[in-house]
């Protein structure tokens, strides 16, 4: 997959996390702006956006998405998240051979 097509996804699945509706979603649904974030007796934004960050998580997979959070939500650079994510991978490493 083409990494602008990688990064626009991202993009999609930080905003969604954060309650913002992204519109490669297609339309805001009705009442977007008034729906709690989660609820466990009516219709919420979870329901709505549960689906499709799994999908995104799905196609781009954990990488993606915290590449796509350290550089669009916490303004981090680049460099900064590499690093971070080869650490992250060498410490899984480690912990696996345990």
């Amino acid at each position: 997959m083409d990494n602008g097509m990688i990064d626009r996804l991202g993009r999609v699945w930080c905003n969604l996390n954060c309650w913002r509706w992204d519109d490669l979603c297609g339309e805001k649904p009705a009442n977007w702006d008034l729906l709690p974030a989660f609820s466990s007796d009516k219709f919420c934004k979870h329901d709505i956006i549960s689906p499709i960050n799994h999908l995104i998580q799905n196609i781009i997979g954990e990488e993606g998405c915290s590449r796509a959070w350290w550089i669009h939500e916490l303004d981090r650079t680049e460099e900064e998240w590499k690093k971070w994510w080869e650490d992250k991978e060498k410490e899984n490493e480690s912990n696996r051979n345990l």
